[in-house]
């Protein structure tokens, strides 16, 4: 999935508030208006709340691209592919950060 897009990525279950993903879409509406070509990726099992929907329809996000649940051993292809990488966890945890450590990332 990588060509001439700015790849921001946000990991995590979306259906789970403390995950943070009306956090992650909050700010790249508002980055995407300084970088058109910026593209919001969320990889994660289940669907969307209902304020996450109302904060994709305002701000006319209909470019996100929710990829779904994904194998653990496919998680690295995508962190590889992030320019920015989103842990916006509201709770006490945060796994994600973790296992995105554990990737190398190109230099760009």
């Amino acid at each position: 999935m990588k060509d001439e897009a700015i790849n921001m990525v946000f990991v995590g279950r979306v259906n789970e508030p403390r995950k943070g993903l009306r956090y992650a879409l909050g700010a790249y509406s508002l980055l995407k208006w300084e970088y058109p070509n910026l593209r919001l990726i969320v990889v994660g099992g289940g669907v969307p709340d209902r304020e996450s929907y109302r904060i994709m329809g305002e701000r006319s996000l209909d470019d996100v691209v929710f990829v779904g649940p994904v194998l653990d051993d496919e998680l690295p292809g995508f962190y590889q592919n992030a320019d920015i990488f989103l842990a916006p966890n509201t709770g006490k945890e945060s796994f994600g950060l973790s296992s995105s450590k554990r990737c190398p990332h190109p230099h760009r």
